[in-house]
């Protein structure tokens, strides 16, 4: 884990941190896991997507029923830009990454 001192003099993580990966394979999904943030906040329940060349990390998701009797999930987390969506999935790759390759 990588550390970092502020003008404040605060220490604080650099990066996003996979936490607890549990693998599971289903379709796109490849495992779930939790992503602990520099902000401080671990978000448990997230899944990691491959389909082909492309990858991503899904947020958390409530699961309910729909009137025809089909399961869906409506996010527990959103982002307010596009934007934002797309340097989470930066960072939450990226953190996939060395998970991943730390063990091999």
């Amino acid at each position: 884990m990588s550390d970092t001192v502020g003008a404040s003099g605060a220490t604080g993580r650099i990066g996003f941190e996979v936490l607890d990966w549990k693998p599971y394979t289903k379709n796109t999904l490849q495992a779930f896991l939790s992503l602990s943030l520099p902000s401080g906040m671990i978000l448990h329940g997230c899944s990691y997507h491959r389909r082909n060349d492309s990858r991503w990390v899904g947020v958390p998701g409530q699961k309910f029923t729909k009137a025809d009797g089909s399961v869906g999930y409506t996010p527990i987390v959103e982002f307010t830009t596009d934007d934002a969506h797309r340097r989470f999935q930066e960072q939450a790759i990226a953190a996939v990454d060395r998970y991943l390759g730390a063990q091999r």
